[in-house]
């Protein structure tokens, strides 16, 4: 159910590739906010990265130059959040760069969630990203040696991520899609009937991703990326 309340925006910083980071002082959905969701203010209607509950603030990303400073009385969540009540002892989170803010926000939740949830994470990098990929510490046994281009933010979390790059030669990412990585890690395991897969992205990677949970036996949970604009 959509929840309507007034909301603020209170802050913006500046990713690379025209990507930032919008501050949305909302009090009174901070709470109710989910991986997945989206904030509905005003015109904009923007992917939830994080929450942030001390200061009663949504952290949304967006691409594209950013207008004046704007109140929205209206403002709502809107999509279909993840279903986070009884995670599987593994994720496997697939995504592309329009579902970056979705899967950002669900590595969080799932880091956090009571039960040891272990994740392995891998997006394809179709476009120019909001970060600087950097090498990974974090050893992922299924995948090349020589793939190690991960995401800042969650190496610092210590989430086992890898990029990935079907179009264009970049160091360190994986030369395919991220369904391509995933179905090699999937048949490196012993056995992955405790991995659940979580995918955010445009529709053609929305589908790959469905049939390979289907091919090996695992849970699914796809979400359609929104507008990050």
């Amino acid at each position: 159910m959509d929840t309507s309340r007034s909301v603020q925006r209170s802050g913006c910083t500046e990713l690379p590739g025209g990507w930032r980071v919008e501050r949305w002082q909302a009090p009174a959905l901070v709470d109710h906010a989910r991986p997945g969701q989206r904030l509905a203010a005003g015109s904009a209607e923007l992917p939830v990265m994080r929450t942030r509950a001390a200061t009663g603030e949504l952290e949304c990303l967006a691409r594209g130059r950013a207008g004046a400073a704007v109140a929205a009385a209206d403002a709502d969540l809107r999509g279909e959040p993840f279903e986070l009540s009884a995670p599987s002892p593994r994720a496997l989170l697939i995504g592309d760069l329009s579902g970056l803010a979705p899967l950002v926000f669900l590595a969080d939740r799932l880091r956090s969630a009571a039960v040891r949830v272990k994740t392995f994470a891998i997006l394809g990098l179709d476009g120019e990203a909001p970060f600087r990929p950097v090498p990974s510490r974090l050893i992922v046994p299924g995948v090349p040696a020589w793939v190690t281009g991960t995401l800042p933010l969650f190496e610092d979390w210590g989430i086992a991520a890898r990029l990935a790059s079907a179009g264009e030669d970049r160091p360190g990412c994986f030369e395919g899609t991220p369904v391509q990585l995933a179905r090699g890690w999937l048949a490196a395991q012993q056995g992955v009937r405790d991995v659940c897969v979580y995918a955010c992205a445009g529709p053609a990677l929305l589908e790959d991703t469905r049939a390979l949970a289907a091919a090996f036996g695992l849970g699914y949970q796809g979400r359609a990326a929104g507008s990050a604009c």
